[in-house]
């Protein structure tokens, strides 16, 4: 096959651009249904069935070692779990403080806290995911900033005061909080649903692959194909034929043997 002739479907996987050749390429649907299968590899994340026909289909990801994209959902949303559950016990121990009369000794600059540090260094998903994660920005802030109000009242000797800034804080700021928590959970579950499933098929079999996201379809840069360096890892050796560029934005592509997953998912039947 001539990689400069035809077209290349080029899908994302974490980020990272990979492609197949068009010849191999039968379909491309939103993923569907999934029948897990008995003893199949871990790559191997179940069958399912387009137009009548049970087709074996490659978890991408696991099987180039980047870890599976429902794995990293479950992690966000366990993650979103502990976070939320931090600020409760976080106002918790403001309170705590408050009323046995001793120092408190977390983190009062939201930049700090472990939620901070994710929400500083999260590159979003999409344009959608990232306007959301605007909202949890104020009442956020708030929320440590209390511990420095109440300080004050604590040093005047309002310590009444003081109690009702934390139980309006937890009525309204940390209220907020954990609705968006509950929010951003639903949207992170949703993103599973958007996974993309391209039908793989020559003249022996036919497999399914499971990518993130389709960007297009189009050329090859003309003599921009290259070997890929041996970095001593063999994991995706017998799926990676090379790297190429996109002929529209000159982006890096990895490029896959359509042929060689059709092979592997045949065997792992």
């Amino acid at each position: 096959m001539d990689e400069y002739s035809c077209p290349w479907v080029v899908f994302t996987l974490r980020h990272e651009r990979y492609g197949v050749a068009t010849p191999y390429v039968r379909n491309m649907v939103a993923m569907p249904d999934i029948t897990k299968i008995p003893d199949a590899p871990e790559y191997v994340r179940g069958a399912i069935k387009i137009r009548g026909q049970v087709t074996p289909l490659i978890d991408l990801r696991s099987r180039l070692g980047m870890g599976s994209f429902l794995d990293t959902l479950r992690d966000k949303e366990n993650m979103l779990k502990r976070r939320e559950q931090e600020h409760r016990n976080w106002l918790a121990e403001l309170e705590s403080s408050v009323r046995e009369n001793r120092p408190f000794t977390l983190a009062t600059d939201h930049h700090k806290c472990k939620f901070g540090q994710w929400y500083d260094s999260y590159v979003p998903k999409s344009y959608e995911e990232g306007q959301f994660l605007k909202k949890f920005a104020m009442p956020h802030k708030r929320i440590h900033q209390v511990a420095i109000y109440v300080a004050e009242f604590i040093a005047k000797g309002e310590s009444d005061k003081a109690m009702r800034l934390i139980s309006d804080t937890r009525d309204n700021e940390l209220a907020e909080m954990i609705n968006l928590f509950a929010q951003f959970t639903s949207i992170t579950k949703e993103q599973a649903q958007k996974e993309i499933t391209i039908i793989l098929e020559d003249d022996k079999a036919r497999t399914a692959i499971a990518v993130d996201s389709i960007i297009t379809v189009e050329k090859l840069a003309e003599g921009s194909i290259e070997s890929l360096p041996d970095f001593g890892c063999t994991n995706d050796a017998s799926l990676t034929t090379g790297v190429a560029k996109g002929a529209k934005d000159n982006e890096l592509i990895f490029l896959l043997d359509a042929e060689a997953i059709i092979r592997e998912a045949g065997s792992a039947r």
